[in-house]
């Protein structure tokens, strides 16, 4: 049947007049951290031969459409930044050659109904999950039992890979600290929260080698 959103308190709760949802069911979906946007990825179309995956984005408060974005491949997972303007998706991306699609990361501007970065990752199939920093100068992925953490310049839109760490089975969760100093990732068997600043991994392996400051 067709699908209902329903926000605010959980002991009273108020469903969102959304308009011309498919009868399909969410994949996934990503409040963003103000609670004024909702992003909503589907299977979207009337007929069944015209049926293609999409990313909407409706305002909270009012229901209003704020973004809708077509995608080659149905989208797993979605991040926000605080600010609510700059969305993540894990998703695919087709190679040139038409064979087995890569997994793709793909960042968009909620505002401008944009997209800004999409880029071809190794491996086959979506990733999953996705997260963003505060600022959203780190974008962290999960390529199977490898989690990811790339830096985002938002001047040239550039993704630089900072770190791939390996858990024992697949990644399923990711999220950063408030300050984008630690990463918490998770699989199966627990959690483990790297740390990503600099100056941070140098007192950690001072602390290990049993050095002062000045390294002796």
């Amino acid at each position: 049947g067709r699908g209902q959103v329903w926000t605010g308190p959980a002991d009273s709760p108020t469903q969102m007049a959304l308009t011309g949802l498919p009868d399909t069911c969410v994949e996934a979906l990503e409040l963003a951290r103000d609670g004024a946007a909702l992003a909503l990825s589907l299977m979207f179309g009337t007929q069944p031969s015209k049926i293609a995956p999409k990313v909407l984005v409706y305002s909270v408060s009012t229901s209003k459409l704020l973004m809708a974005s077509d995608t080659r491949y149905l989208v797993r997972a979605m991040a926000f930044d605080a600010s609510g303007g700059l969305l993540a998706l894990a998703t695919s991306i087709e190679r040139p050659s038409g064979l087995n699609p890569e997994s793709g990361l793909e960042l968009w501007d909620v505002h401008r109904g944009v997209r800004r970065v999409s880029r071809n990752l190794l491996g086959e199939g979506g990733l999953q999950p996705a997260c963003l920093s505060d600022d959203a100068t780190l974008v962290g992925t999960a390529q199977n039992a490898a989690a990811q953490v790339w830096h985002y310049d938002q001047a040239t839109d550039g993704l630089a890979l900072r770190t791939t760490p390996r858990l024992p089975s697949p990644v399923l969760f990711c999220s950063f600290s408030a300050d984008g100093r630690r990463e918490v990732i998770a699989d199966q068997f627990g959690l483990r929260v790297l740390k990503l600043d600099i100056g941070d991994l140098q007192r950690q392996a001072r602390d290990l080698l049993h050095l002062d400051a000045t390294g002796r």
